[in-house]
Order: structure tokens, then sequence, then C-alpha cells
């Protein structure tokens, strides 16, 4: 998408979700006339703030404030940008000054910078004759590009003067160091031999038993549950092996040992003429019979 828009004096303010500059396309605050050169008049310069997810500068693509007037502030853009900031194909961010004018400031605040390497993608506060201006940078990463003198075969952040005093760079990245929470390990290889001849007691020597209670059961019956108690679930049922439920069913299929009836002593007639052999002797005479004398009639 080409863009282009001119200003002899004044401020660009630009929300957008993704801004792509390409083919040329400009996005510019100065003072310009209308044929490209700048205006005699000594109006203060305009100012670029953008506001967006990302911005895509490609094939010729600029962010361009400038001036030459050397009343009141300089020419600034200031971009604030989520996710990143690409550049490729001889794009740039430019805040310069020309004549005795001071160079405009950089304020980026993103995620990424990113360069496509040897593009001549540059980020500039430069001046002519007066000072150069300064380049603020937040970013979690910058790649392809970093400061250094203007040259047309690599990416430069260049806040420099001609003939007047440099302006100044500052990009700050996070100072968190990934590795900081890595541990060294050792060099040395453990033999395993070794550990399994050293004595168990010696090594288990500083070794402590605690006991911290009865688990989920207050210390007292007045006391009740805190949260420094181990609390016990309900534990399942032990399941009784086949062997056992095997040993149950035999031990239910053997018969109890029947009680044997003692002899008959004598008998009874009844009425109705039944005889009923007893335990007992009615007559009550003659010596009563035992086991051993009828050890046939058991059952």
């Amino acid at each position: 998408m080409a863009l282009l828009v001119v200003l002899p004096v004044g401020s660009i303010r630009v929300f957008t979700n993704k801004l792509t500059i390409e083919n040329g396309g400009t996005i510019e605050a100065s003072n310009f006339d209308s044929l490209g050169v700048f205006s005699s008049g000594t109006g203060e310069p305009g100012n670029i703030s953008i506001e967006a997810n990302s911005i895509s500068l490609a094939n010729g693509g600029r962010i361009d404030a400038a001036t030459q007037s050397e009343t009141g502030d300089s020419a600034n853009i200031n971009l604030r940008v989520v996710d990143n900031i690409t550049l490729r194909d001889n794009s740039f961010i430019s805040a310069r000054a020309f004549e005795n004018a001071n160079g405009g400031n950089v304020n980026i605040d993103t995620e990424f910078i990113i360069a496509f390497p040897n593009q001549n993608n540059d980020i500039i506060a430069s001046a002519a004759q007066g000072q150069g201006g300064n380049i603020n940078i937040t970013a979690e990463g910058v790649f392809g590009i970093e400061e250094r003198p203007l040259n047309p075969l690599t990416n430069d952040i260049n806040a420099s003067s001609e003939f007047g005093l440099s302006g100044t760079v500052n990009i700050t990245q996070p100072t968190v160091d990934p590795a900081s929470g890595l541990v060294d390990l050792t060099q040395e290889v453990v033999n395993a031999s070794d550990l399994i001849a050293q004595n168990v007691c010696t090594q288990t020597a500083n070794s402590e038993f605690v006991d911290i209670g009865k688990g989920g059961l207050p210390q007292n019956p007045e006391y009740v549950l805190t949260e420094d108690t181990i609390e016990v679930g309900l534990v399942a049922p032990i399941m009784a092996s086949e062997e056992e439920i095997k040993s149950d069913r035999e031990t239910a299929a053997v018969k109890p040992q029947k009680t044997l009836k003692p002899p008959a002593q004598g008998w009874i007639f009844h009425e109705n003429g039944i005889v009923e052999l007893v335990a007992y002797n009615p007559a009550r005479t003659g010596a009563g019979r035992t086991w051993d004398n009828y050890r046939g009639c058991q059952d």
C-alpha cells in the first residue's frame, strides 16, 4: 500500500491495526513545498506519532520527519507498536535536520525490530550543521540493524551530525539473562560401582525420623483439625485372594460330627398299640446297656 502524507507544517497522528508502507510510500511531516524542496519559511517543524499492532516498511517505504527550521522544537517521530517493526529493501525511519537545524528525536517502543540484512534499511536522527538528534529504542529484541555510520550496504542506526555535535542512541532491552537460572552440570562422570561399594548406614547417618502426629485425627477431642493436620482418606477394603476363598468353601463343605444317640434301655406300650423304644429303663431293673456292649448299633 502506497501512502503519502505531506504537510508543510503540522503533526501527524495515526492509529491502526497493521500499518504497511511500501513501493516508495511515505508518511512525512516536513516543510517541503510542492516541488519537493524546503520552504523558505521558518515555521514549527512537524511531528509524527503512530500507534499500531505492527508496522511493515518495504521497497523504499519511509516514515520521515524533516526540517531546516532553527526555531522551536525539532521534527520528532514517536512509534508505539505492540508486536514488531520490519524494514526491508531500502526502507527507513528518519528525523533528519538540514542546514543549521537540529536533528529530531526518534522514540520507538515495540516488541521486536527486524531489518532484513544488507538492504540499506536505516533508523536516522541526523543533522547537517546542527546537533544530531536522539534515538531511543525500547524493545525485546533488535535484529539485523545496529548503531554505526551510514553505509548503503548495511542496516544502520545513526544520530550523527556532519558538522556539529552528534546525538545519542539508547537501546533498552530486558536485563534478564535467560541462562541465569541454569545450573552448570559437573564434568566428572560418576562411577556407579563406587556408589554400590559405599556403606549405606554411613550414607544415611544424618537421616532423621519425624513424628507428625496421627494423621487426620486432632491432637485431642477438644481440638479441631487445622490446615497442618494430615488428612487420611477412606481406604478401600482388601479383597480376599482366590486361595482364601477356596479354603473357606472347603471348610464349609465338611459335615459336622454327628451326636451319637444312646442305645435303647427299654420300651413302652401305648394304648394304640405302638411300641416306643426309650433311652431309659422304665422298670428300673437290671443293668443298663452301654455303647461298649452294643458297638454295632452306633448308627
